[in-house]
């Protein structure tokens, strides 16, 4: 395994035979000709970093003479090492050396390691021994001494012993790869319009800032809760049970939403309309309401293919049924009708007309307004169906009505188990999609669209309602909200 290591020390020589730029960070091409070229003030210093940068492929080496250059990096570039060696020695002040210590350690999750001569180590020890460092001390801040003969023996035995016991150690690199992996998916996507454009969008009375910051969230922890590589990282080192993995990952989703979602962006507000071109708002709300997992799970809400009919579904199984199909449901899985409409409209006529005249049909498309995914504003059409808008299908935008009265069962298979194998085995089994054959996923819909789309479909399935009003009471009502403009 590579470790990202950060040496912070003034004592590598930026200047002699080759001089070099202190100013920013020094890696490990340019430490290993300050190795080859310069003479070193500091035996132990020079022996530290031939060891780092030796080859072993045990390191990723990056260093800075400064502390606070250490700092700016991490706060404008985000860079966070595993390990961070830090001197404790400087002849020029830099500043309350324990304050900025104690910020180098709450800056990220890093193991720390203070480095120190011996005529100074009682006077470090001490310092650690502040109550301030009281949380860090013996888990994330050692000491490392300059007289160490073996110094990158005791660096790897450290790390290696906390990637075994610390949970977040272990665990928080694929999280940060995950994470870094959304954003910039999602901004490639917001990309393709221009800062005026998206202004202009924000400007429009049905979309404002919070709108762009729940995509941003909704998506990176969307991505966080698909993405196979990070559920692996989890259950295949042990780190959790594979039943608690996916939840796991859920609890950091709803932090990482939530902390997206108290940012303040500060964007500008115009005066002008996002009118014209409707390429930038269409895939703007195509990544709004859905996103694509990269891991096999089925989920809830889950936009399915039948390749063999060339036929859509939406996933109606409550996701808490699908991590034990075989369980609770005995492998049938719910799901409603999807019609892709986008092409041929001759569907859609034949649906209305089935109790509509030819007249009635056409006023329902002339007159129909849909003001958000589960509400469409029309006297003609029934309000059970939903159209499901710009769903990306190999980069085309196609259109699907949701039949929630068309509900269907469908049995998955139980997976084939040996014989003297207990049968329990299956109890917490997700299902995926490579055991249910035929099917793949196209798209699944994000929150909090899917858990209103499926509150929809659940009061249409059950029906629950209450008798019209004949025309005489509907007349008195209509009368009694009038005569209060009048009184």
């Amino acid at each position: 395994m590579t470790w990202d290591i950060c040496v912070i020390d003034d004592s590598i020589p930026v200047t002699g035979e080759l001089e070099v730029d202190d100013t920013a960070s020094l890696n490990i091409s340019t430490l290993k000709l300050l190795l080859e070229k310069n003479k070193w003030a500091e035996d132990p210093v020079r022996n530290l970093f031939n060891d780092l940068c030796s080859g072993s492929g045990n390191w990723n080496v990056v260093a800075f003479t400064n502390p606070s250059l250490y700092l700016q990096a991490s706060e404008d570039l985000n860079y966070k090492p595993d390990i961070i060696i830090f001197d404790w020695d400087y002849p020029v002040v830099v500043g309350d050396i324990t304050q900025i210590l104690l910020k180098v350690v709450r800056n990220s999750f890093s193991l720390v390691y203070v480095y120190t001569h011996e005529d100074t180590e009682g006077e470090v020890a001490e310092e650690l021994s502040k109550d301030c460092f009281d949380e860090f001390r013996d888990r994330r801040l050692f000491l490392l001494h300059k007289w160490d003969p073996e110094p990158e023996q005791t660096l790897l035995q450290i790390a290696q012993q906390k990637y075994e016991e610390n949970f977040a150690f272990r665990f928080g690199r694929a999280l940060r790869l995950s994470t870094g992996n959304a954003i910039e998916e999602i901004l490639v996507g917001l990309g393709k319009g221009s800062i005026d454009f998206v202004l202009t969008l924000l400007n429009d009375e049905a979309t404002q800032e919070t709108d762009v910051k729940q995509l941003i969230s909704q998506q990176v922890g969307a991505y966080l809760s698909g993405d196979s590589g990070l559920i692996e990282e989890l259950r295949t080192r042990g780190l959790v049970e594979d039943k608690n993995a996916q939840a796991l990952i859920e609890l950091i989703r709803g932090r990482v939403e939530s902390h997206i979602s108290s940012l303040n962006f500060g964007f500008p507000m115009t005066e002008e309309r996002a009118d014209g071109d409707t390429s930038f708002p269409k895939e703007f709300w195509s990544n709004r309401l859905y996103y694509k997992p990269s891991d096999c799970v089925v989920r809830q809400a889950d936009i399915v293919k039948n390749q063999e009919g060339n036929k859509f579904y939406l996933v109606f199984t409550p996701n808490c049924q699908l991590r034990a199909l075989w369980d609770k449901c005995f492998g049938y899985i719910s799901l409603i009708p999807a019609i892709d409409v986008s092409g041929d409209h001759s569907f859609l006529k034949d649906l209305f007309s089935l109790t509509r005249n030819p007249q009635r049909v056409n006023k329902i498309f002339q007159e129909f307004n849909q003001h958000s995914i589960t509400e469409q504003n029309t006297r003609y059409l029934p309000k059970e169906p939903i159209l499901l808008p710009f769903v990306d299908i190999d980069g085309t935008h196609n259109y699907f009505l949701l039949l929630p009265q068309a509900i269907l069962s469908m049995e998955i298979p139980a997976s084939t188990i040996d014989p003297e194998d207990d049968p329990g085995i299956r109890k917490n089994h997700f299902v995926t999609y490579d055991a249910w054959e035929g099917f793949e996923r196209i798209a699944t819909i994000s929150e909090p669209f899917a858990s209103s789309i499926v509150d929809h479909c659940t009061k249409s399935i059950s029906g629950h309602g209450t008798p019209n009003y004949p025309k005489v009471i509907k007349d008195e009502i209509t009368q009694f909200m009038s005569n209060t403009i009048d009184g």
